[in-house]
């Protein structure tokens, strides 16, 4: 619905509009350029409207009504709508110098004029629900320049053309909502390559990168084509179709944002070695690919193929033997188990060539952990602290251990890992469901929805996405959330874990012990709907039933010997340390003596030692912990 018409006489008219100076730029908006000492560039118009409405009133609140009415012409638009442009005109306020942009706590934005050129004030972080320091940076904008120095070793620049349409208001207007997201997300992310938008010939033709696209109507259904090539060769690096139905399209702009910009942020360092080093464009091509894979939890067979035979011809280049260390770890259930023994073996190989050619570079400490089994995971542990301490800047070491951390019930400690991981890379859906999940078991619900709300905007059909919050409810023995979870499974996702789980709650919530034990002790009963079996069928006082679907939950994995351990590991590389032992949900099952055979059998106990305890022995603790201690002196 549309507001009364009183917004008219104040709203924004870039073409009435006089230049105008804002700190140490002057800007025009007709052209819509903004000139500063060191630069020039371009202001979206959504966000020079802003700026504009902010300047009108230089000093005094300006609301978000008044923004709305005299930017959005009074039309609804969501809170991250107006967040994205102020956090933009921030961004561009410390690139120019001399103002700043306030937020006033439930009253809205002021402009301030420093009046200090150049200066450098820092402005509050754009994720609000995280106090963590944007210091984690992609892979790619930290190996160029660390790894090549001299000329090529320049930031890649990235030319994003203003996407084509077939000419109907409706592609026009979603071309134009897509390039504004990706400009958007390009700049929220820890995007340190350089960015033109909406690039000209001139950007174009000085281009490491050209990402183009066309969006076209069929029917009832807008597509969008999406296209990177190397604007060298004209190679082209990637092509995705993106698709939405015409009367659910207005997510589609911030979807193809967030996929484009979590895979493009991984390959630009492959760009820069490619000019550098003489690879072919065909090669960083192959790369890509398995970045796109990984990022999307598509089948990981692909990347491990792709990555082993770029690996095999490529001995001496570190992106190739970190991508065989990595993609054989993630695809190593996948593999027949005859040939996982050789895949691991050769992994290792390239793991510890490439921590010898860049040691000081954190995620190459990571893939010793992930071509191990969890019973080393103190070692592990030990390995990604001397990640993080040699590079503090690493992009996924952090995630890495932060996924450690939970494994063993460290989930205070770990949630700091886990948000400086998304910092950086605020549109990954790997790091999105970490601190979802984390945010869930430390009591922060309403966070972790509002967080997750706007990761299946980016993602709807991520299945991680809506694992980690189903998991996150079964520790926490939310049931309540578990309903809510399940109630918005998109179809196709999870649905096995659906059914069974909306069979446990409907059995529990009729106190039925007969069809509760029916779904819980059958055999192929699914992991998830097993983690809420076991808080269900103890508030239920069928302590036995429970106790039966947790020697499921929890198998052994400590062989008498470490080839032992290994022969387990390769046989069913998923089977671990399992959070389940640390939950809040599961204080019950930590007071029954069988709980030390559990935290045994999985190596919880090889982990916890007096220096390593989980939360439950920390604050306040449980019974058990006296005993753990124990058994940690005589290790």
């Amino acid at each position: 619905m549309d507001r009364p018409a009183a917004w008219r006489t104040i709203a924004v008219d870039l073409e009435a509009e006089r230049p105008f100076r804002v700190g140490n730029a002057t800007v025009d908006p007709l052209s819509r350029e903004a000139e500063f000492p060191g630069g020039r560039e371009r202001i979206q118009p959504q966000h020079l409207k802003v700026l504009i409405a902010l300047v009108r009133q230089t000093g005094d609140v300006v609301t978000r009504s008044t923004l709305i009415d005299s930017c959005w012409g009074g039309r609804i638009v969501g809170e991250d709508v107006i967040n994205r442009s102020i956090s933009i005109l921030r961004d561009f306020a410390e690139r120019v110098g001399g103002f700043s942009i306030e937020t006033v706590p439930k009253a809205g934005y002021r402009l301030l004029e420093e009046g200090a050129k150049g200066s450098s004030a820092r402005h509050p972080l754009r994720w609000t629900l995280f106090a963590a320091l944007l210091i984690a940076i992609a892979v790619g904008f930290w190996l160029a320049p660390r790894l090549l120095g001299g000329p090529d070793s320049r930031p890649p620049l990235v030319a994003l053309k203003p996407l084509t349409s077939s000419g109907d208001p409706g592609t026009r207007e979603l071309a134009a909502a897509t390039g504004d997201a990706l400009s958007h997300m390009m700049v929220a992310a820890s995007f340190h390559g350089k960015l033109a938008w909406p690039a000209t010939s001139k950007d174009e033709a000085k281009a490491d990168l050209v990402l183009s696209g066309d969006v076209r109507r069929n029917g009832n259904t807008y597509s969008a084509l999406m296209q990177l090539r190397d604007r060298r060769t004209g190679t082209l690096l990637f092509s995705q179709l993106y698709e939405a139905p015409v009367a659910d399209a207005g997510p589609l702009p911030e979807q193809i944002g967030a996929q484009i910009t979590s895979n493009l942020t991984g390959v630009l360092a492959l760009m820069v070695l490619d000019r550098s080093h003489s690879r072919s464009p065909e090669l960083a091509a192959e790369k890509l690919k398995t970045i796109a894979v990984t990022v999307t939890d598509d089948d990981p067979l692909i990347s491990y193929k792709i990555s082993n035979r770029i690996g095999a011809s490529h001995p001496d280049w570190l992106l190739a033997q970190l991508g065989v260390a990595y993609d054989t770890a993630f695809a190593l259930s996948s593999l027949p188990k005859a040939e996982r023994q050789e895949a691991v073996q050769k992994a290792r190989v390239a793991a510890d060539k490439a921590l010898r050619m860049a040691p000081d570079f954190g995620d190459t400490y990571a893939p010793w952990c992930l071509l191990h089994p969890s019973t080393y995971s103190r070692e592990c542990e030990d390995r990604l602290r001397a990640g993080m301490e040699a590079d503090p800047d690493a992009p996924f070491t952090p995630v890495f251990l932060s996924s450690l951390l939970y494994k063993v019930g460290r989930f205070e400690e770990l949630s700091q890992f886990a948000r400086t991981g998304l910092a950086g890379d605020p549109f990954h859906p790997h790091k999105l469901r970490r601190v979802i999940r984390t945010s869930i078991l430390l009591g922060e619900k309403e966070e972790a929805e509002q967080l997750f709300a706007q990761a299946v905007r980016w993602w709807p059909k991520h299945p991680g996405l809506h694992w980690d919050r189903l998991f996150a409810y079964a520790l926490t023995g939310d049931f309540d959330g578990a309903a809510k979870a399940i109630g918005q499974l998109p179809s196709g996702v999870l649905d096995r874990a659906r059914s069974q789980i909306a069979a446990m709650l409907s059995a529990f919530n009729a106190r039925d012990l007969v069809r509760l034990r029916a779904v819980c002790l059958d055999p192929k009963a699914d992991f998830l709907a097993r983690n809420y079996c076991l808080t269900a069928l103890h508030r239920l006082n069928d302590h036995d039933s429970a106790l039966q679907v947790a020697d499921h939950l929890f198998p052994r994995v400590v062989g008498a010997t470490p080839k032992e351990d290994e022969a387990i590991w390769l046989d069913d590389p998923s089977g671990g340390l399992e959070p389940m032992l640390s939950a809040p949900t599961a204080a019950w099952l930590r007071l029954d003596p069988k709980f030390l055979v559990f935290a045994e059998r999985t190596g919880a106990i090889r982990y916890w030692r007096a220096d390593r305890l989980p939360d439950f022995c920390r604050k306040r603790p449980e019974p058990i912990c006296s005993t753990l201690i124990k058994f940690g002196r005589r290790s």
